[in-house]
C-alpha cells in the first residue's frame, strides 16, 4: 500500500515567471518534505514557462 499520496503517481509540473529573470533558461522543481528537499527536477524554460513529468 503507497504510503504517501503521489507514491507510483506522475506529477506534472508547471511553473511561470512573470517577472524578473529575463536571462534564465531553466527552472528546478524541488520536492520537499517536512523541510527537506528529497527531490529535484530541472525543466528547461521556453517562453518564460516550464514543463516536467
Amino acid at each position: 500500500m503507497p504510503t504517501d499520496i503521489f507514491e507510483r503517481s506522475t506529477i506534472t509540473f508547471r511553473g511561470t515567471i512573470t517577472a524578473g529573470h529575463a536571462a534564465a533558461t531553466s527552472a528546478t522543481f524541488q520536492l520537499k518534505r517536512s523541510g527537506r528537499t528529497f527531490a529535484s527536477v530541472d525543466a528547461p524554460l521556453r517562453e518564460g514557462a516550464a514543463e516536467v513529468r
